[in-house]
């Protein structure tokens, strides 16, 4: 199998055919690592970088009825897909999906926050959903966020899951101007993604760290420097984490790492919604929209 299409075998495979792909896979790259290990890590990093296109569930396609397709938005020469619900009276919440996931799968909580008078809107980072590309990384992701911001803004609130954490904050460190922040499940050490991916390939140990600096080098940046402490030293953003006690993909560790080294971060935890369930939980959906108000309030106090 060449890297290519390796790497398109991955990207198109179902949840239940991934744990027979990533063996065959990581054979392959161990096999591959004893020949050719600069080739061996690449092909890693490809395989890494590159999100499967995952078909989006019935409840997901009744929440986009509600809602508008801003059309297609140019970020850094990617072509990216952003939805819109509402109209907002009270402001602008974005809305960030994590890796593998889709601006869709926010649309619970976007129907939640419409309902209380915001505008919600949520861009498919690239790669991911209708929008283009075949890969992507962090700083591209960040990059979607600051030029979404900049079309759609101000920003009452960003709310992000997972990935979308770890894209926002960059881009929060980077000077995006938004009151208030929810990440929901987000990781602090960006090595624990790699180390994740590795071994689910049944990859040596000393990959993950190849593939960092791999990952460093195509993107030029460091992922010590792109980590919430090293980014928020400067801003004082008010942030609520909320993470499930039982997460299998983060665990809450994580989570509360985030909110330890963020000035002044708020964390909730909830029980039993794992990673992903926990976007459709009305629990979730009104601690996040209370978090949210309290922008809006603020703002309207400013305004006064």
């Amino acid at each position: 199998m060449n890297d290519t299409n390796a790497v398109t075998t991955l990207q198109n495979s179902t949840n239940g055919r991934f744990s027979l792909l990533a063996s065959s896979l990581g054979a392959a790259i161990r096999l591959l690592d004893r020949v050719a290990p600069r080739r061996a890590e690449e092909l890693a990093t490809d395989l890494f970088l590159t999100p499967r296109r995952i078909p989006r569930p019935k409840r997901e396609e009744a929440w986009l009825l509600d809602a508008a397709s801003f059309g297609m938005v140019t970020s850094k020469g990617n072509r990216i897909e952003v939805r819109v619900w509402g109209e907002g009276e009270k402001g602008t919440v974005l809305l960030l999906h994590g890796w593998e996931g889709r601006a869709s799968q926010m649309g619970a909580m976007a129907l939640d926050l419409v309902e209380a008078g915001y505008r919600v809107v949520a861009p498919d980072f690239p790669a991911h959903g209708l929008s283009l590309g075949s890969r992507t990384n962090i700083v591209e992701a960040s990059w979607v966020v600051s030029d979404v911001a900049r079309r759609v803004g101000p920003l009452e609130a960003i709310v992000a899951h997972s990935f979308g954490c770890a894209a926002a904050s960059v881009a929060i460190g980077r000077g995006v101007d938004v009151a208030r922040a929810v990440f929901i499940a987000p990781a602090h050490d960006f090595t624990f993604y790699s180390e994740t991916f590795s071994a689910a390939l049944g990859l040596p140990k000393t990959m993950a760290r190849r593939i960092q600096r791999v990952t460093e080098r195509r993107i030029g940046v460091t992922w010590e420097s792109l980590q919430p402490d090293a980014l928020t030293r400067d801003r004082a953003v008010p942030l609520l984490v909320i993470h499930d006690e039982i997460d299998r993909e983060i665990p809450l560790e994580q989570g509360a790492k985030v909110a330890s080294v963020w000035p002044g971060a708020t964390l909730m935890k909830t029980r039993g919604l794992g990673h992903t369930r926990i976007l459709r939980d009305p629990s979730v959906a009104r601690a996040a929209r209370a978090f949210v108000d309290a922008a809006s309030a603020e703002s309207a106090a400013i305004a006064v």
